[in-house]
């Protein structure tokens, strides 16, 4: 058997597409010129460039390998993979680090298999090869799978000379992930334990409410516009009554008041923000036929405001909050892309809607206004304001806090946004191409917002030309669905069902509550022989330590079926922890201690609040 049959057999058992690109692709390769090297190694120039060492490419690979930024990698990504003699290298040197390499062009990565006999480097399961010019959304959905924290790129410099523009779009997909990844633990860093807190304040929420798993469909080939409050949902206001007649009409929190004041009812409202001050743009309001959208760990104080308001409840994305979960009914997923809209807009899709519009979606401040009228920021910000600080100078504050950046509109203007809001449009772009298969029919109502691929501008007369009156058919499936969210969860034995529900939901927090007291026992001793270890270390580098407490603490650790719910708040100290580069002696003790303390100072708040819990449980 050849060498290019042994390579082809072991990549198909871990990467059988790029088996298939590669059976299409035997043609000679443009530019490539092969040659030995002086041990008798195959090399090769690549358009003008070796693409590796000419005397010895194995020490050069070695020597990549070990590079200081690949050290500390949870992903390395090698930009090319030439004659694999760098991929080799820094899978023997980095084993257990996730690697992924991109070749485009893919008579190159075959001949690189007919000249080396790679079946064993190819068989590596730590190892994903992406082949072709589509590399930057299959890295994409790679990077969204492993979600890696430190993600290193390695650059084979003749690939990337040769496929400038591709490689720029991975470079791109990789600072989206950072971005997105920095967002996400400055997130988790200011809300985790607000998340916490709002699940057990709202436990008694959790199982009163269907799941919107019970909506899925139900809506099946009706249109829907989801509203948000963009500056351009000012302009489309006008259109709005009549497009309800026509469509599901589905409200953020931020647009809902300023509908409202416009003379249309949303017939679902979505909010999911923990904080208090997003309750706000509820005050004063009253509308109970609007079904609410939640989340478990939304703020207590928006089940409060909206007590007789039909209301569905999406599964929780927080380890506690699934925990609780586990006895219920499915409640079904909405995408989460860091904004209300997005799960908005998700929660269209689960209704089985098409087409979906969207309304004062613009993820940026045309004519450099940052809401629409009406919504309670904008009223805020005249509130606040006075003579010293009038409102122009507080815009313009709010823009510059955001760190503007200019981008495209969808009419092709010029448009001011931010980090945080471009994270949503490549959100929505990527959602857009998953669906694009089984969905279709993606619009904007305004061409002044940012310019999403997928969701091309649509003026409201068109939209309006295109869809037919439909409020008949809609109200009579939202009664339906009323019906049934007051009957949950059955109108025969609500009480009994309600009990048993409560007593199940009782009976996990007492375990629970039981599991977390017995590791923080064991943490609490483990945070103390840390300290003392590292105090005697000091004293006596060569010092025989006991560290039996340690081994303790990490055995229970291991064990823990509820590790995840406490890890949940620790990922900052997990963080510095990671980013250390002392991983000896002294600072490793130290860098337990820090662990085995984080661990033990949430452990112990889940549990005082968890014991809040079950007294709230038993007075409802």
């Amino acid at each position: 058997m050849t060498a290019l049959h042994r390579n082809l057999e072991a990549l198909s058992t871990v990467h059988p597409d790029a088996v298939q690109q590669l059976e299409l692709s035997d043609g000679a390769v443009a530019e490539l010129q092969l040659s030995a090297a002086p041990d008798g190694s195959p090399i090769a120039n690549y358009h003008g460039r070796w693409l590796h060492s000419t005397r010895d490419p194995r020490r050069e690979a070695a020597r990549v390998a070990d590079s200081p930024t690949l050290r500390h990698a949870d992903l390395i990504v090698c930009y090319g993979f030439g004659l694999a003699y760098q991929l080799e290298a820094i899978t023997q040197k980095h084993p257990a680090t996730p690697i992924v390499v991109i070749e485009p062009d893919l008579p190159l990565l075959r001949a690189a298999l007919r000249l080396r006999p790679l079946d064993r480097l190819l068989a590596l399961p730590q190892l994903t090869v992406i082949a072709g010019s589509d590399a930057d959304a299959a890295l994409a959905a790679t990077l969204s799978s492993l979600r890696p924290r430190r993600p290193a790129v390695k650059r084979l410099r003749a690939s990337v000379e040769a496929h400038p523009e591709l490689f720029a779009a991975a470079d791109e997909a990789i600072s989206r992930h950072n971005a997105r990844d920095e967002i996400n633990r400055n997130t988790l860093k200011r809300f985790g334990r607000l998340w916490v807190r709002n699940l057990v304040r709202n436990i008694t929420v959790v199982p009163a409410a269907p799941g919107v798993a019970r909506l899925a469909r139900r809506f099946s080939g009706m249109a829907a516009v989801v509203c948000a409050a963009g500056p351009t949902l000012d302009d489309l206001l006008q259109w709005l009554p009549a497009l309800h007649e026509r469509a599901v009409i589905i409200a953020v929190d931020t647009s809902i008041v300023p509908l409202l004041r416009a003379g249309i009812t949303p017939d679902f409202l979505v909010t999911v923000d923990p904080q208090y001050w997003n309750t706000r743009h509820l005050d004063r309001l009253h509308s109970p036929a609007t079904a609410l959208i939640s989340e478990s760990a939304t703020h207590p104080r928006v089940f409060r405001m909206l007590p007789h308001n039909p209301r569905y409840l999406c599964s929780s994305l927080f380890p506690l909050g699934r925990y609780l979960e586990r006895n219920l009914e499915p409640r079904g997923t909405l995408g989460a892309g860091g904004s209300v809209a997005t799960s908005a807009w998700d929660f269209a899709r689960v209704l089985g809607c098409t087409p979906v519009y969207t309304a004062g979606l613009d993820l940026g401040f045309p004519g450099h206004v940052t809401h629409c009228r009406g919504s309670f920021f904008e009223e805020l910000a005249h509130g606040f304001c006075s003579r010293f600080m009038p409102v122009e100078r507080y815009a313009a504050q709010y823009l510059w806090d955001g760190g503007p950046r200019t981008t495209q509109a969808a009419d092709g203007t010029s448009l001011l946004s931010d980090q945080r809001m471009l994270l949503y449009k490549w959100w929505f772009e990527s959602q857009i191409e998953n669906a694009s298969v089984r969905h279709s029919g993606f619009f904007s109502l305004s061409a002044r917002g940012i310019a999403i691929e997928g969701m091309p501008p649509i003026a409201p007369a068109h939209a309006l030309a295109a869809l037919e009156p439909a409020r008949g058919a809609i109200d009579e499936t939202l009664c339906e669905l009323h019906d049934e969210s007051s009957a949950y969860p059955s109108a025969q034995a609500a009480a009994e069902s309600s009990d048993a529900v409560r007593h199940a939901l009782d009976t996990d927090l007492a375990s629970l509550v039981d599991e977390l007291t017995a590791l923080d026992s064991v943490l609490q001793p483990a945070v103390r022989a840390a300290e003392r270890a590292k105090a005697q270390h000091r004293a006596d580098p060569n010092a025989q330590l006991d560290l039996s407490e340690l081994d303790r603490a990490d055995r229970a650790i291991a064990t823990s079926e509820r590790r995840e719910i406490i890890g949940f708040l620790i990922h900052e100290t997990a963080e510095q922890i990671f980013a250390a580069s002392d991983e000896t002696g002294e600072h490793a003790l130290e860098n337990s201690r820090q662990l085995y303390e984080a661990l033990a100072d949430s452990a112990v708040y889940h549990s005082r609040l968890l014991s809040e819990a079950r007294q709230r449980l038993s007075r409802a």
